[in-house]
């Protein structure tokens, strides 16, 4: 169950994307794809727990935590640039 609510937050902003375009341009846009993207690559690490590169000090689940960073990061900078 958390893997489908976890791609939907990642997701969420799809609704909003002609906004984005028309307040931020091309870059917002492509910063949201970027974030959805990592999200969903970010899911299917959870989901599959794969890769897990070493598992005594930096697994799967740091995997996932790293793309969840990466894709805050990306949505958070884009929201920037809109509102700004």
């Amino acid at each position: 169950l958390y893997t489908p609510c976890y791609l939907a937050l990642g997701w969420a902003p799809v609704r909003y994307l002609p906004d984005f375009l028309h307040t931020g341009g091309v870059a917002v846009l492509a910063l949201v794809v970027a974030g959805g993207l990592l999200y969903s690559a970010g899911a299917v690490v959870y989901g599959l727990q794969r890769p897990d590169p070493s598992p005594r000090w930096f697994g799967f689940h740091e995997v996932f935590h790293a793309l969840t960073v990466a894709a805050f990061t990306t949505h958070y900078i884009a929201i920037s640039l809109a509102a700004y």
